[in-house]
């Protein structure tokens, strides 16, 4: 017998891929995404953690002055020392001074000690100020403020008074000096008489925080070095509101 030469059946046509398809679905959600972003961004009060950027309106007519990509909070446990309560990526500040005010009218108050000190923790200073002394004028001045309809404005701290320091010029806070006797007419405990005018310039040029250790000298933060100081309760410095979001 002749030997049979076999042969080996063709191989399978390869199998089509719907390429289209796939470019089709990836369009889709790209623009899907981007379409996301942008709608977030018209929406100041939904922007997400980065749609805005410093010197841009904030949802509340302020001017955004600080911005973390990765969030910050307002407390923290004191026992693992970790975040609490929803995540922040931006503050705002009013788009102008509240006023010069005194931090509280009466000194002597037992107990005073406010001192959270990271970047959010102005609001949870303010709310026990307020708890403590409900009419100290800068703290219930900020609180008051209805910027974009909001209610949650508060009278910052020092590390987020620094913040405002670095962008003063964004924020549009240069502070007028003023003469011995107008700083001697708006003080309330008459500290200011024996300042010299070059000391004068250094506190009065000054923004009150939502800090103090003590009942008689709050901290307020310098707008001719950005440093902080602990200042007379009833002198009058300047007061500007902010809020996170």
């Amino acid at each position: 017998m002749k030997n049979r030469k076999e042969t080996m059946p063709p191989p399978p046509p390869p199998k089509k891929t719907n390429m289209s398809g796939w470019l089709k679905f990836t369009v889709i959600a790209i623009l899907t995404i981007i379409g996301l972003v942008f709608s977030s961004c018209e929406d100041k009060t939904k922007c997400n953690k980065n749609c805005l950027k410093i010197g841009d309106t904030g949802p509340g007519g302020g001017i955004v002055f600080y911005h973390n990509h990765f969030g910050f909070y307002m407390d923290f446990d004191p026992k693992t020392y970790e975040g609490t309560g929803p995540a922040f990526h931006y503050l705002e500040a009013a788009p102008a001074d509240q006023g010069l005010l005194p931090w509280n009218r009466t000194i002597g108050v037992d107990g005073l000690y406010i001192a959270r000190t990271m970047l959010g923790a102005g609001k949870k200073n303010t709310d026990a100020l307020l708890a403590k002394l409900p009419n100290a004028p800068a703290a219930k001045a900020c609180v008051d403020y209805r910027g974009g309809g909001f209610a949650d404005w508060y009278l910052p701290n020092v590390a987020e008074l620094k913040e405002m320091y670095e962008k003063k010029d964004i924020l549009g806070m240069n502070p007028e000096k003023l003469t011995l006797g107008e700083a001697f007419r708006l003080s309330g405990s008459g500290n200011m008489l024996n300042l010299t005018q070059e000391e004068l310039d250094r506190e009065v040029t000054s923004y009150w925080s939502s800090q103090t250790e003590t009942e008689f000298f709050p901290y307020a933060v310098s707008w001719r070095n950005g440093s902080p100081y602990k200042l007379p309760i009833q002198d009058v410095y300047y007061v500007r509101a902010i809020r996170a979001f």
